[in-house]
C-alpha cells in the first residue's frame, strides 16, 4: 500500500505533466505560421523544426531544425508543368513556406503540414 505522501507526489506530478502538455501543445500549424510572418515583418528571427519529404523522390531524410529562420517569398515555378503533380488551380508551392537560416544564410523551404514546433514549442494539428 502506498503512502499517503508517495499517493499525493504521483498525482502531482500527474497534474503538473498534464498541464504542461495542455499548455504546450495548444498551437496549431495555421498560428505558427501567422506568428512567424508577425516576426519576419519585424526582422525578428525565430526557431522551427520541420519533417522534409521530396515529392519526387518519394523520401524523407528526418527532422530539421533551424535555430535562427525568417520567412521569404516562396518563389514561383516558371511553368505549370514544374509541379505536374499537383492538381487544379492550386499549386504545391501553395503549400510551402521558404525561410532564410540567418546562421548559413541559406533559403530551404518544407510543406506547411510537416511544420513540428515552433520557438521549440510542439504543434499540435494543421486546423
Amino acid at each position: 500500500m502506498k503512502s499517503s505522501w508517495s499517493a499525493t507526489l504521483t498525482a502531482n506530478l500527474v497534474l503538473f505533466y498534464l498541464t504542461y502538455c495542455i499548455y504546450i501543445c495548444t498551437m496549431t500549424v495555421y498560428e505558427a505560421i501567422r506568428q512567424m510572418r508577425q516576426l519576419t515583418v519585424r526582422g525578428q528571427s525565430f526557431a522551427l523544426s520541420y519533417m522534409t519529404y521530396s515529392m519526387q523522390r518519394h523520401e524523407s531524410h528526418g527532422e530539421i531544425v533551424c535555430e535562427h529562420a525568417l520567412l521569404v517569398k516562396n518563389p514561383r515555378p516558371a511553368s505549370s508543368s514544374a509541379m505536374s503533380s499537383c492538381h487544379n488551380d492550386i499549386t504545391c508551392q501553395d503549400f510551402m513556406l521558404t525561410y532564410r537560416d540567418q546562421d548559413t544564410g541559406e533559403a530551404r523551404h518544407f510543406w506547411q503540414p510537416l511544420l513540428l514546433s515552433f520557438n521549440h514549442q510542439l504543434l499540435t494539428s494543421i486546423d
